[in-house]
């Protein structure tokens, strides 16, 4: 009586175990009329209405070739194993979660301006606070601010938005912040400061789930 009553809680425990919904892959996301919502993250924001956005499917697999590509770049560069030192080599992700664009977007295009990109990076090293990408953006040679960094609350979280120039012609609004191990980057590229205003007012959309 006591080994079949014991069989019985296995069963009820694998039984409940598989019951249980997997959590979906941080790029997992869905894309409605002109809104895009992520479980992951669990946020939804709306984009220009009309715009195309980057076939989803399409969207993962990109991320998880150039993953791929960045793991064999690193293995390749990293020292040879030696009887006294194994060399591990660890490569961040980073995944598109949205782009949208006017016009349709071939897979492996550059977005055309204007557009807006959503993405995630796993959080480490240099790359740990919301802000600290604008602090390596604004390092770069062929970059000037346009706007200093500054704290905004947006939705309950604390976003820094910095705005930039690209060489001269390609205008960004940025706006960073952290979720759990991740930094989420809302990204809007336009070709005036006049365009990346207009594109970052959608921001006022964004809604995160209540916790």
């Amino acid at each position: 009586m006591r080994s079949y009553f014991f069989v019985t809680i296995l069963l009820l425990g694998v039984l409940f175990a598989n019951a249980v919904p997997a959590k979906p892959e941080p790029d997992v996301g869905k894309v409605t009329d002109n809104t895009f919502r992520s479980d992951f993250f669990g946020f939804q924001c709306s984009f220009p209405q009309g715009w195309s956005t980057l076939n989803d499917d399409v969207r993962r697999e990109n991320n998880r070739k150039r993953h791929q590509a960045s793991v064999k770049e690193a293995e390749a560069k990293a020292p040879r194993d030696t009887p006294n030192r194994t060399t591990t080599v660890q490569v961040f992700w980073i995944y598109d979660l949205l782009i949208a664009t006017p016009g349709s977007l071939a897979a492996n295009a550059k977005p055309p301006l204007p557009h807006v990109h959503i993405w995630a990076m796993e959080r480490f090293g240099l790359f740990d606070k919301a802000g600290d990408d604008a602090k390596q953006i604004a390092n770069l040679a062929t970059v000037k601010v346009l706007r200093a960094s500054h704290e905004e609350t947006i939705s309950g979280h604390r976003f820094v938005r910095t705005d930039f120039i690209h060489h001269d012609d390609n205008f960004e609004a940025l706006f960073e912040t952290v979720s759990g191990k991740y930094l989420l980057h809302f990204e809007f590229r336009g070709r005036n400061e006049q365009e990346i205003n207009e594109l970052a007012k959608t921001m006022e959309s964004l809604k995160f789930d209540s916790k």
